[in-house]
């Protein structure tokens, strides 16, 4: 069962929606954080991006580290939720004219979600999945490129645009054609033994499990960087993957109608994917 629950001061409520300024005007950050073993996983990380965000949105500073982490055990401990994706929203709590008018950084608050891991998942990562590429387009130069934040409304109506056609996600591209991510993931292709990834410059968001992936694939002696490519050079890919924090590594065996890398996971996406895994362990975490 899900949970939601609302920061008041070092309290934990129960809520059952979002902040007026969050519902009408979508302004603020957020953060899905995966949990293993009743652990969220990577949250440092995913607090100086929240942090990040929250200063390019004008938003007030969000509450420390420390304070942060005892409210997610908090909330994981009342929620009963081991193995779960947790949610950080910092939005707004101003309205109307107050979001453009008002001097210097912005009050928000602070609400926190829980909700299981999907069951199929696993499924999905031992088989590989499909993408399309999107009719979506991005623009690098945005105000808001590469922030995550709770307007996502494009970002949901790519990947209804997926469902729709039978795949698993979309590819986002920019105005030129280049791929830039999925529309909730990053995008990884092995190419003539040399993995690469879209550049920040792009505008992807700087996924957390995209920088470690880069890291461990750096670490087993792989040659790994960002390079702009477009869809075409997908066809001739030797693996394609997805990245994403409750996605971990999602092999891609097809795009549109062009198989990749014979229509199976590839040998570098298992073994990066098992380093990830090993990585994730409850206890290895440092």
């Amino acid at each position: 069962m899900s949970a939601s629950f609302e920061v008041a001061g070092d309290r934990l409520v129960p809520i059952e929606g979002p902040s007026p300024a969050a519902l009408v005007h979508g302004y603020g950050v957020f953060e899905a954080v995966r949990v293993y073993g009743g652990e969220p996983f990577e949250l440092g990380a995913h607090l100086a991006r929240m942090r990040e965000g929250a200063e390019r949105l004008l938003l007030a500073e969000p509450p420390s580290d420390e304070r942060i982490e005892r409210l997610c055990a908090g909330a994981i401990e009342t929620a009963g939720l081991a193995e779960a994706r947790l949610r950080l929203v910092w939005a707004a709590t101003a309205g109307g004219a107050e979001l453009w008018s008002q001097a210097g950084p912005l009050a928000a608050s602070l609400l926190i979600q829980l909700e299981p891991i999907p069951n199929r998942l696993q499924k999905l990562r031992n088989s590989g999945v499909d993408v399309i590429v999107g009719s979506h387009r991005v623009n690098e130069r945005s105000l808001t490129a590469g922030v995550k934040t709770i307007g996502y409304a494009a970002h949901i109506l790519a990947k209804r645009e997926a469902m729709e056609a039978g795949a698993y996600e979309a590819l986002i591209l920019d105005c030129e054609g280049h791929v830039v991510e999925g529309s909730m993931s990053n995008v990884f292709a092995l190419v003539e033994g040399k993995l690469l990834t879209p550049p920040l410059e792009l505008g992807p968001l700087p996924g957390v499990t995209r920088h470690l992936v880069l890291e461990l694939a750096r670490e087993s002696g792989l040659e790994a960087g960002e390079q702009p490519f477009k869809p075409g050079l997908l066809s001739s890919a030797e693996e394609c993957f997805l990245t994403g924090t409750v996605a971990e590594l999602m092999p891609v065996v097809r795009v549109d109608c062009t198989v990749v890398g014979g229509g199976r996971p590839g040998e570098v996406t298992r073994r990066l994917q098992a380093a990830y895994a090993e990585l994730t362990k409850v206890g290895d975490v440092g």
